[in-house]
């Protein structure tokens, strides 16, 4: 949509002040914000015929010149049209509701129709269109520069009609493409609705015994069958509430400070899945069920530890890993040498070593029982209750010292700021190439990046036209953005701090220049994110959004020069549209965008956070249980040991998310991500060594049950110990660390299979 109220001196304006914010931004703070446009009073009602110093334009006459057109200013009725009403205005036509059938429009500019073309549309000038916010109906007729449409297509979607090649084409409309990402928004609902399927599944196995399910399959592997189906499911459900924990605490993080919540709330919520599947582990049932049940728990315990620093340091290592300097440090996002294990690796920050010091010590909480266990007093009450209230004041000091010394809380709320920055100056600058289109579209109509426009935009910053932009510039970017204005997303601005982080993500090869190389690749890669993050739920309806001039719709020029009560009187119409039956408004039209859509106010981000938060402890509160009934069936059906079964399938579950996200970090091959991945992976296991362990304690003191696990801790202790060493002596590390690291995972298993088969421990 082409601005009509002088856009060009807007983006221009924002290029002189790019030019002059090194020397003008410090000496006059009102320099800092983005220029606006002068407001004017907003024009007369347009009516239905001929207005007094307006052209009319008689049927069947040619177009105003597009010379007049531009240069007339845009005109909005916000009242419904009557059914043969006939609008005629020299410039551009905004209507606020739907155009009925026997109505018409003749419009020098653009005819926006807020909700949907029935009757005739007529836009002059070749580069003139007509946009339908809910589509076309039947019976509409639409011109453009004097071409009438061959056919109107009848779609209930946002729909835009223009020239090209002589005659009326119609696509989808470009501006809903950042909003709405059509083709995802069929994934991001299916993924809602997963855990909800999940759950009444779930309850439908609960009522199905296990027997009756296997009868069903046939066969003498029935037991087996059935007992996996049900892990399997069980399973599944938990990794939905693990996933719904760890995605709340993620949103939680964009709008808290690192506090009670940050280094209390979010480990526990981490430790959450585990706790609870020992908890019902040994809490029902006989004491030899009891007993059988909690190997399910200690293998939970034992295979969630070993995995996080096992299989998911060395797999961070791997994919973190950077060429290696002269002195021994990791360069950031360069990687040459391939799989040169010993001149590439990872490096992490000082602070780092601590959480590896605390995982170390966290490991000899486990001697308070093995000891006695070790010196003939399996059976000691007194040993298992001792162990559980120490535990669980080194839990409670370990969230305090996180508290005190948040260093991984900053880190994640330094990582969902980050991306909040990428999503928000992908959005402004699709607005800005809205208001401006002489630089182009930002993206097509099927989302695809267009090059042309990002180089015009990276020249208009490149102020000093050296062929890259230099930091100074990219503040001039971010403060051109509107970055800490009043528009802007709360939480961020064009600080020093904003602008280091913003240009570290953009200098790819750390040579202190931005290229157009490098910013081609960044804009493309954060468009991807926008879209995929605009296909989830929650948000403004396709209509309404088109009414905020904030987010980029196809009116955001045309509407940006409005006093803010005709847009709220604006967006109430919308509203009144969207409210209306399916088969007038188009219900299936109200498309939702996520986190990457607009800035969210902070309650709703609190809300929603709180709905994720709630969703997985519900889902987890409810389905260990049965996952740990299901794991011990499939024990007794296939003659698996429990602990082996819980070691290896219950972590999948119970910790994927965690592991996943630990990955994702450190593949972004930065020593900020690495410090945070190995961070997140001690603190985990460190709280499995503190509160789960106490909550087991508890649970072995409770039912007064034999202390017989010697194999599994001695396996728990050493991984702890090993890696908490390593991870304290140094701050490097080569990516071969890596191999011998992944492969304590499978040494651990055969170490508790020896230590009971060949020793005979307990």
């Amino acid at each position: 949509m082409r601005a009509l109220s002088a856009p060009r001196a807007g983006w221009e304006g924002t290029a002189l002040c790019c030019r002059g914010v090194r020397s003008a931004a410090a000496a006059d703070p009102a320099r800092r914000a983005w220029p606006r446009r002068a407001e004017r009073p907003l024009p007369p009602r347009a009516t239905a015929g001929p207005e007094e110093g307006s052209t009319a334009l008689e049927a069947g006459s040619p177009p105003p010149s597009p010379e007049l057109s531009a240069a007339a200013a845009p005109r909005y009725l916000r009242a419904p049209l009557a059914a043969g009403s006939d609008v005629r205005h020299d410039g551009p036509v905004v209507l606020a509701s739907t155009l009925p059938a026997g109505a018409a429009v003749r419009a020098g500019g653009d005819v926006v129709v807020m909700g949907r073309v029935e009757g005739a549309a007529y836009a002059a000038g070749a580069g003139s269109m007509v946009v339908a916010a809910l589509g076309f109906g039947r019976g509409a007729a639409v011109s453009v520069g004097g071409v009438a449409a061959a056919e109107v297509p009848v779609v209930a979607a946002p729909q835009m009609a223009l020239l090209e090649g002589g005659r009326v084409v119609f696509k989808p409309l470009p501006g809903a493409a950042l909003s709405a990402a059509p083709e995802a928004a069929g994934q991001g609902l299916v993924s809602q609705l997963l855990p909800a399927a999940s759950l009444a599944l779930g309850a439908a196995l609960i009522a199905v015994p296990s027997t009756a399910l296997g009868s069903l399959i046939g066969g003498g592997a029935e037991g087996v069958v059935a007992a996996l189906l049900e892990s399997a499911l069980f399973g599944y459900i938990l990794l939905q509430g693990a996933g719904l924990l760890a995605e709340g605490s993620e949103l939680l993080l964009e709008v808290v400070d690192p506090g009670i919540i940050g280094g209390v709330l979010l480990p526990v919520l981490g430790a959450l899945p585990d706790a609870l599947i020992i908890l019902n582990a040994g809490l029902k049932g006989s004491r030899e069920m009891a007993q059988e049940q909690l190997a399910v728990g200690m293998g939970t315990l034992a295979g969630s530890t070993v995995l996080l620093l096992s299989l998911g340091w060395g797999l961070s290592v791997l994919l973190g890993r950077c060429d290696l300097s002269e002195s021994g440090r990791a360069l950031d996002k360069t990687l040459t040498r391939g799989f040169d294990l010993n001149r590439t690796g990872v490096t992490t920050e000082d602070d780092v070593r601590r959480g590896a010091l605390i995982l170390a010590a966290s490991a000899l909480l486990y001697g308070i029982v093995q000891v006695p266990a070790f010196l003939g007093f399996s059976e000691s009450p007194q040993a298992a209750l001792t162990g559980a209230v120490v535990c669980t004041a080194a839990a409670v000091a370990y969230v305090v010292y996180s508290v005190a010394s948040p260093e991984l809380q900053r880190r994640k709320i330094d990582a969902a700021r980050k991306r909040r920055l990428r999503l928000y100056v992908v959005k402004a600058l699709a607005e800005r190439t809205v208001a401006a289109p002489r630089l182009g579209a930002l993206v097509d109509p099927s989302g695809r990046v267009n090059t042309a426009t990002l180089r015009n935009v990276f020249e208009e910053f490149d102020t000093d036209r050296s062929g890259s932009i230099d930091a100074a510039e990219v503040q001039a970017l971010l403060l051109g953005l509107q970055l800490g204005g009043e528009n802007g997303p709360p939480g961020l601005s064009a600080d020093r701090e904003t602008t280091a982080a913003f240009f570290a993500e953009m200098d790819l090869d750390n040579d202190s220049q931005i290229t157009f190389q490098e910013f081609e690749r960044c804009m493309q890669k954060w468009v991807a994110a926008k879209l995929a993050a605009a296909a989830g739920a929650g948000g403004d309806g396709a209509f309404t959004s088109l009414l905020d001039p904030r987010q980029g719709g196809a009116t955001a020029a045309l509407l940006a020069d409005l006093p803010p009560a005709d847009i709220a009187q604006l967006r109430a119409t919308a509203a009144a549209v969207e409210a209306e039956p399916p088969d007038e408004a188009a219900e299936d039209m109200a498309g939702e965008e996520g986190q990457g859509g607009v800035a969210l106010p902070r309650s709703q981000l609190l809300l929603r956070a709180g709905a994720m938060l709630a969703g997985g402890v519900a889902l987890c509160a409810v389905f260990s249980d049965p996952l740990v009934e299901s794991l011990t069936n499939l024990s007794r059906a296939s003659g698996i040991a429990p602990f082996f079964v819980g070691f290896v399938l219950t972590p999948l579950a119970s910790n994927s998310s965690e592991f996943v996200s630990s990955l994702r970090f450190a593949a972004r091959k930065r020593i900020t991500n690495m410090s945070l991945t190995l961070a997140q992976l001690y603190g985990a296991a460190t709280l499995n060594n503190t509160l789960c362990l106490g909550l087991f304690l508890y649970v072995v003191w409770a039912r007064q049950l034999p202390w017989v696990y010697s194999s599994e801790v001695t396996v728990i202790v050493t991984c702890s110990l090993l890696l908490g060493a390593l991870g304290y002596s140094r701050t490097t590390f080569k990516a071969k660390w890596a191999l011998p690291t992944m492969a304590l995972y499978p040494l651990s298993l055969l170490a508790v299979h020896l230590l009971d088969t060949k020793l005979g421990w307990q």
